[in-house]
Order: structure tokens, then sequence, then C-alpha cells
């Protein structure tokens, strides 16, 4: 329970006593990829083995913006990772896909249900379409098969809250006027999704941060 750890891009540090020290960087794979864009998202499932969402750029930015999340895996503390799976196809094979346009699906927001299904809520944009996407594993990482939508025409990161009795509450800042913080409810481990609430109406501007 004094576990933490941070990422960051292609490396990573541990603490052991809730982030009063830290140890590191270490340095992640790359994993064929020409470069890992990664955000902290982990989640421990023992003492040996923990699974983290990682993005990754297959192409140079010279080429588009692109982005694509991966899950890997420890299960020796941290000594090796492996590749898992992808948990969407290529943004670059997306409907309306084209050379040099935004073509990314990132950031996740994931949770564990109860029953061991894990969710992720992906930020997805192809050129000027942003929208979410919730997708989903029943077979502890190793598939993934898209599930719902959450919402459409926004593009800033999602979190997934198990509420721990049915309910699945995915929360994200909208960055349409009104600016603020929304959400959404789901009763069938998010398959679908209730009416959106507004839980804040009075940010500044419409870069709310992640």
């Amino acid at each position: 329970t004094d576990f933490a750890m941070k990422v960051r891009g292609s490396k990573f540090y541990v603490s052991n006593d809730r982030g009063h020290h830290w140890a590191g960087p270490y340095v992640l794979p790359d994993f064929g990829q020409h470069v890992l864009t990664a955000r902290t998202n982990y989640q421990v499932v023992d003492s040996d083995t923990c699974r983290l969402f990682l993005s990754a750029a297959g192409v140079p930015l010279s080429e588009g913006e692109h982005g694509r999340t991966m899950m890997i895996e420890t299960n020796d503390g941290g000594k090796t990772f492996e590749l898992v799976s992808w948990l969407t196809e290529d943004p670059r094979t997306f409907e309306g896909a084209e050379p040099g346009m935004p073509l990314f699906s990132l950031m996740p927001g994931v949770t564990t249900l109860d029953d061991g299904t894990i969710l992720a809520a992906m930020r997805n944009r192809v050129g000027k379409h942003k929208w979410c996407d919730v997708v989903a594993s029943t077979d502890q990482g190793r598939t993934w098969q898209t599930r719902s939508r959450a919402f459409d025409h926004n593009n800033n990161p999602a979190s997934l809250v198990d509420l721990g009795d049915g309910r699945v509450v995915v929360v994200y800042g909208y960055r349409g006027q009104p600016y603020g913080i929304r959400g959404k409810v789901s009763t069938d481990a998010g398959q679908t999704w209730s009416e959106e609430y507004i839980l804040r109406d009075d940010a500044r501007e419409w870069d709310l941060g992640y």
C-alpha cells in the first residue's frame, strides 16, 4: 500500500514510502515504436506483477501527430517488461484518417470491475473529430473490444471510476463553452451511459489540463 510509480515518456520511477523517496529513473523498452509518450497509468496486481498503459508514436512527428496505447506487464518486479496488447487498432486505420492529420487513441482512464473486466476510456482524434470510446478486456488485458462511445466532439482525457455498487462513472473536462467538468453514469459496465451531468461550468478557459 506504500508503493507509488511515476511514468514519463520512456522512463519510470518508483517509491516504496508513498512518494517521500524515489528510485530511478529506469528506462522502458521502446517495443519497436518511434518514441514512447507515456504518462503515469498503472495497475498493481501483486508484489511482482504490474500493468502499465503506455502511449507510443509509431512514426516521426514530421509524418503527423500519432499515438496509440499499449498495455505492457512486468512479472518480476519491474526488471523486465513485455508487450501484452494494443487497446485499439492503429488510429491510421480509423475511418476518415489521412496522412499528416492528427491521429491518436491514447491517455486512457482505466478501472477494473469486480468481475475482473478492465475498462479504459480512450481519448481519440482523427483530424478535427474528437471523441471518447470505452474499450473492455475480459481476459486480463490480452484482448480488447470497443464497448461504447462515452461522449463525442470533445478532446479532454476521461477518468473512469467504479463505484462498487454496479455503477461506473466517467468524468471529463468539457472544452466547449461553458468550459468545465462533466460526467456520465453507466449501470451496465460501460455499455451505455446516462445523460450528461454538469459538475462545474465556471472554468476560465478551454484548456482544463488533464
